[in-house]
């Protein structure tokens, strides 16, 4: 088993939308669990984020719950690896927005699923689909998304 404790600090500035500036503080904890040889893991994290911004109605206190599972099967032609993943986040913030007159909320569910096949030494090849849910009371930022994604590499 391996914990990993991560602190990140960071100051963001838009060129045309000054409300959006911000500063956000965020601390996170991972934790891998191996299996099999290290062939397989699985992956809980948790992660609290403060976004301070110049606007007050974009300010939020965020919280990430991220879950994966991740398997190599070495001893396949390509070698191939399998993950799935969910990614489930609340965003409340902190001010009323005034386009609905009230406090913002926004809660996302994210479910992930690739394959890699690793073709040779230095290329490899990943298919990807990803499903997003997000809710929220501001109607703009509600929306449901399926995302297909395939991707050669080469790492040398």
């Amino acid at each position: 088993m391996v914990y990993e404790f991560n602190v990140q600090l960071y100051k963001q500035e838009f060129f045309t939308n000054d409300p959006r500036d911000a500063g956000q503080h965020a601390v996170g904890i991972d934790n891998y669990l191996f299996f099999a040889d290290n062939r397989v893991f699985a992956y809980l994290g948790y992660r609290v984020e403060d976004e301070n911004t110049a606007g007050p109605q974009f300010s939020y206190l965020g919280n990430y719950v991220t879950m994966k599972i991740n398997s190599k099967f070495p001893e396949y032609m390509f070698k191939p690896e399998i993950s799935v993943g969910y990614k489930y986040f609340v965003k409340d913030y902190d001010n009323v927005t005034p386009i609905i007159n009230e406090i913002r909320q926004d809660r996302r569910h994210t479910v992930n699923m690739a394959i890699d096949l690793h073709l040779t030494k230095v290329l490899s090849s990943r298919l990807e689909y990803q499903y997003i849910d997000a809710i929220s009371n501001l109607s703009a930022s509600d929306f449901k998304e399926n995302i297909v994604t395939f991707s050669l590499g080469a790492a040398y």
